[in-house]
């Protein structure tokens, strides 16, 4: 209040930071003008975030992004409408019917398992199919792992040669070391029979790819962490497991597409859901006073403000989808109740769920 009375509602800091580069700082007490810049997606008047002060190219467009470019990279948010999702609906549950299978295996071993092997499984398998159009599981990747370990090295060492010559700003360019690989497959090929293989040679190497950190990052490891927990919690409180099959089967019940529509209301999973999101958000808030009550008025797993999640439909829309294929058909089991151990940097992961599954024999089948 000192400051605003003596410059205004509105003024202009400047200090000196590293390097001797000036940085400024705009304070502002007015309500009607911060919510006119809030509200009106003038992207020109917000910076990158302070947090971020190294430039990366494999993180760089999405932390550091302002002004046009930002805006651009925002348009992305139009691919997430609810026309779209449902478009992608049959390779969400091909992919879901992966990995039910998977724990029908599971489930017949009567063995203790750890469900974050499953939740990587139905994510690797769904990025394969949305994203490079692949099957899943890569046959010539399971056949040929050495030359997937290879190419993998290949691009770890080009990564950290990147990184100790930061200063060089030399963009690291994924896709032609992808290129480069296609070109001397296709000179290996020449001398080989390709009667032996299905699949292209490019779809060896996007099978490659597709493991690789940087892509996993991006989409797979925080929704496969995500319904990690969300099983863990599952199992640690049978009762609420329970309430939510019931409610998933007298649903079911009325919309024999329950898999498919996910306009049905359904109070209870999205309750699980953003509770688990609450509890365990996969990138850690810190901030002040973390126990106070007024921290959790409002849910923000997602990030809030311009800079929140654009993929958040598309993410409820799977953890929704998987978790009811999932509940409907299997009861989880913990042997002993347990604290969930999260460990990570940029994000958070549980270091295993281990549980028991069992098959529910009293599940609507499929038609």
């Amino acid at each position: 209040m000192k400051l605003t009375k003596k410059f205004g509602r509105l003024f202009l800091t400047i200090e000196i930071g590293p390097g001797m580069k000036l940085r400024k700082n705009y304070i502002c007490s007015d309500p009607n003008l911060l919510e006119e810049l809030f509200n009106t997606k003038q992207f020109e008047n917000f910076s990158e975030r302070n947090s971020v002060n190294y430039v990366r190219p494999d993180v760089a467009h999405l932390f550091l992004a302002n002004g046009e470019r930002w805006a651009n990279l925002r348009k992305s948010a139009s691919i997430f409408t609810s026309k779209n999702i449902r478009s992608m609906n049959k390779l969400i549950e091909d992919s879901i019917i992966d990995v039910l299978n998977e724990m029908k295996i599971g489930a017949k071993k009567c063995e203790i398992i750890d469900f974050c092997d499953y939740a990587d499984l139905f994510f690797a398998a769904m990025i394969s199919r949305m994203a490079f159009s692949l099957i899943f599981p890569n046959v010539d990747l399971i056949e040929f792992p050495q030359k997937y370990v290879n190419f993998a090295k290949d691009l770890i060492i080009k990564k950290e040669q990147h990184k100790e010559n930061e200063q060089k700003q030399k963009q690291f360019g994924l896709f032609k070391v992808l290129y480069n690989h296609i070109l001397i497959d296709k000179q290996d090929s020449s001398n080989e029979s390709s009667s032996n293989n299905s699949t292209t040679r490019l779809e060896v190497i996007l099978g490659k790819l597709l493991l690789n950190n940087s892509v996993k990052a991006a989409g797979l490891q925080t929704i496969s962490f995500a319904l990690s927990c969300i099983v863990h919690f599952m199992a640690n409180h049978l009762q609420v497991q329970e309430n939510l099959r019931s409610e998933l089967i007298s649903l079911q019940k009325e919309d024999n597409n329950l898999l498919l529509n996910n306009s049905s209301e359904k109070a209870l999973i999205d309750g699980v859901i953003n509770e688990t999101l609450r509890l365990c958000p996969v990138v850690a808030l810190w901030f002040n006073s973390p126990h106070s009550p007024s921290s959790f008025l409002a849910l923000i797993p997602f990030g809030f403000g311009p800079r929140r999640c654009v993929g958040i439909p598309l993410a409820k829309h799977i953890l929704k989808k998987t978790l009811t294929a999932i509940i409907l058909k299997f009861r989880i089991i913990y042997e002993n109740a347990c604290e969930i151990e999260l460990m990570g940097k940029e994000v958070l992961k549980p270091r295993n769920v281990l549980v028991r599954i069992k098959e529910v024999k009293d599940s609507i089948d499929e038609e």
